[in-house]
């Protein structure tokens, strides 16, 4: 049988696009196979359910919904193989990998996202990406190791050192640690294996008090601390029916009730923090540097007007503005001139615990050592009038 050029072409182009068809279905059922067994390999998580499952846990009556984030799968399996995830006290989660990347997404009730930023921040301090983190995130990082307290610190120490280590012309090494109360007072806790890079950090706290821009870096760091202070109350002291929002775009708001403070981003609520979470402040005042004009108002009828009219509506009923936190200015330049000055370092480490601790050396590491003797004495004397 003779076949004609034209048709014999068009015999075998559709057998192409057969074959191409047949290539494409097999390349689609390999990877709904690779997905599939990826899902498994990542679900295996302790505290891993399925997604019905956890539907079915959600607290119905206080409102939980659905929440999730995206994760990088080397920080999901990091996340397991560290049990940073197991401790953080998420109840449920459903873990599953992207069809499209390497990313996971890790779904979870939103009553437990206190839980998950504790455990992102505790796996950031594990990477050396974040150095201040809360008490919590810290204690999930350090467990099973030995810790170093630095005690007799201020609240102007604690704030300079977080200041130091994020500027980007820093020399210092990053590492995790907190600031936690003992007995009333400051202390930094950070992990042994650490403690060298928080004396090396100190004593560049310690030079820039002490060089000429000394002064106007302590006043500035009071009035943040001042102004935090106060944001903080205004926080803690809004009452019911009460939201924060934000004036520039009024459908971002923190609506506070009797037992929690709702986020909502266009008009959605995103998550819950409950004021028993003891990290409740902070959580909610980082919410409220997500928004660019904040203020506190009681009256929420901005609502029922025209979108042009309700900026100035809320502007006017404002019981409160937020005021951001302007970057501190520290010149590292001048504090170095001042890290080989032994005497200046000794004075106000002297300033800083209240030792009175002479050293004739004229290196700043000798006068660091002196300074360890003399708190490891009086831990000792401590000690024994504890066992008297």
């Amino acid at each position: 049988m003779i076949i004609e050029k034209e048709t014999a072409d068009l015999v075998l182009e559709q057998a192409k696009a057969a074959m191409s068809a047949l290539a494409e279905m097999q390349t689609a059922l390999l990877t709904a196979i690779i997905k599939y067994n990826q899902e498994k390999q990542l679900t295996l998580g302790i505290g891993e359910v399925s997604m019905d499952k956890l539907i079915r846990s959600l607290d119905k009556k206080t409102g939980e919904t659905l929440s999730y984030c995206v994760l990088e799968a080397s920080v999901f399996q990091d996340l397991l193989r560290t049990g940073v995830l197991n401790k953080s006290g998420i109840r449920n989660y459903t873990a599953m990998a992207s069809a499209n990347n390497s990313d996971v997404m890790i779904f979870y009730g939103s009553r437990d996202q206190i839980f998950m930023d504790n455990a992102l921040h505790a796996i950031d301090a594990l990477y050396g990406t974040r150095t201040m983190i809360d008490r919590d995130s810290f204690f999930m990082t350090a467990e099973g190791k030995d810790l170093f307290v630095l005690e007799g610190v201020s609240a102007e120490d604690a704030e300079l050192l977080d200041c130091i280590l994020r500027k980007k012309d820093s020399h210092l090494h990053p590492f995790p640690y907190s600031v936690v109360e003992m007995d009333g007072n400051p202390c930094i806790i950070c992990l042994s294996e650490d403690m060298e890079k928080l004396k090396e950090a100190m004593k560049v706290v310690a030079a820039t008090f002490e060089s000429e821009q000394g002064d106007r870096v302590l006043e500035d760091i009071r009035i943040r601390l001042a102004g935090r202070q106060e944001r903080g109350i205004a926080i803690k002291e809004a009452r019911r029916e009460q939201a924060i929002v934000d004036v520039d775009h009024p459908f971002h708001k923190i609506v506070v009730t009797a037992d929690d403070y709702r986020y909502y981003k266009h008009n959605k609520e995103i998550l819950a923090v409950p004021m028993s979470d003891p990290s409740c402040l902070d959580r909610v005042y980082d919410l409220i540097i997500g928004m660019s004009s904040p203020v506190l108002t009681g009256d929420c009828s901005y609502e029922q007007l025209p979108a042009s009219q309700q900026s100035e509506y809320i502007h006017k009923h404002a019981i409160y503005e937020f005021q951001g936190e302007s970057p501190l200015e520290i010149n590292l330049a001048k504090t170095a001139e001042k890290m080989a000055d032994a005497d200046a370092l000794r004075k106000y480490l002297n300033k800083m615990t209240g030792y009175n601790v002479k050293c004739e050396e004229s290196e700043p590491e000798y006068v660091m050592q002196e300074f360890a003797k003399e708190h490891k004495r009086r831990k000792a004397r401590e000690l024994e009038r504890d066992v008297r």
